[in-house]
């Protein structure tokens, strides 16, 4: 399967009402290509649906998705945390790649992780990220009918394989 082309979309409020704020919306922005830039990530900037919203479309190359994934199995090595992979063993991409959700979780934690802790620290909320509306992965909508006209078509909610059930949750 093919990586996706957009890995997550943020969602910016670029709009203002006076001169001084149209001046912050455009030095946030600016402040936030930047920080995706020297965070490794590729984004691309697009108006919105509504007046002032700018679509910010990110995807994480597989160099940095490798880094991610190597510093989880770290920490989760120096926490205790069981795995059935050691974090000196590398993983083969090109034959195993990551499923649509891991890239999905590690993009997205890697962005809204604090920068003290070795992430981006874009999040909603956050003081220096006012402007920053939401932060969301987009639908693989093929995937979503084919899934959902095979389950409705033959099992009517009851004894799904662990193949489906994997599918579901690698998408």
């Amino acid at each position: 399967m093919a990586p996706p082309a957009t890995d997550l979309v943020i969602v910016f409020r670029g709009s203002a009402h006076t001169k001084q704020g149209a001046t912050d919306a455009e030095a946030q922005y600016t402040h936030l290509m930047e920080t995706l830039k020297k965070g490794g990530l590729t984004a691309v900037g697009r108006r919105g649906t509504r007046d002032g919203q700018v679509l910010i479309f990110v995807k994480a190359p597989d160099n940095l998705l490798a880094q991610l994934v190597q510093a989880e199995r770290y920490r989760d090595f120096v926490n205790g945390v069981p795995s059935y992979i050691l974090p000196n063993v590398a993983r083969d991409y090109a034959s195993d790649p990551l499923s649509p959700a891991e890239r999905v979780r590690f993009t997205h934690t890697y962005l809204i992780t604090a920068t003290t802790d070795d992430g981006l620290g874009i999040a909603p909320g956050v003081a220096e990220w006012s402007r920053v509306e939401s932060i969301m992965a987009l639908h693989d909508r093929e995937f979503n009918e084919h899934w959902i006209k095979s389950w409705t078509s033959k099992k009517l909610g009851f004894g799904f394989s662990d193949d489906e059930l994997d599918g579901v949750k690698n998408q």
